[in-house]
């Protein structure tokens, strides 16, 4: 893990991929996946790179577990691990946040996130297959 050379802000972070030559449109997001407000670290290893910025918004910090699972398990396994040593709120990290003083376990955010975004998927298939019946 690269604690200290990975510490900065997304905006850095973006300056970053931009310099790399990442293409980042103006409405296309960096953001947290551990949220900052739950005590995500600003480390490159909590940072994701969102091709919609106002999905990001709207999934604000109540929403880790789906960040999560839309990033992939290795990658929040990262995110878990730098944010419980760097976590951005004092004297609190993630684990008193988001589980109540269990210890945060990046498979059990990933499992409730694939939870909940394979039920959205079936909703998602069960509307198509009802406004397309008769087509």
């Amino acid at each position: 893990m690269r604690l200290v050379n990975g510490q900065m802000t997304t905006a850095k972070f973006r300056r970053q991929l931009l310099a790399k030559g990442l293409v980042i449109e103006d409405d296309q997001d960096v953001f947290h996946i551990i949220a900052s407000a739950n005590g995500g670290a600003d480390h490159v290893d909590n940072y994701a790179f969102l091709g919609n910025s106002v999905l990001n918004i709207k999934l604000g910090c109540k929403n880790d577990d789906i960040v999560g699972w839309m990033t992939g398990l290795q990658k929040l396994k990262k995110a878990v691990a730098v944010s419980n040593l760097l976590g951005n709120r004092k004297g609190l990290r993630p684990v008193d946040i988001i589980s109540i003083g269990k210890p945060l376990v990046a498979e059990d955010i990933y499992n409730k996130g694939q939870k909940a975004g394979d039920q959205w998927l079936r909703d998602r298939r069960r509307e198509f297959k009802n406004t397309n019946k008769g087509m």
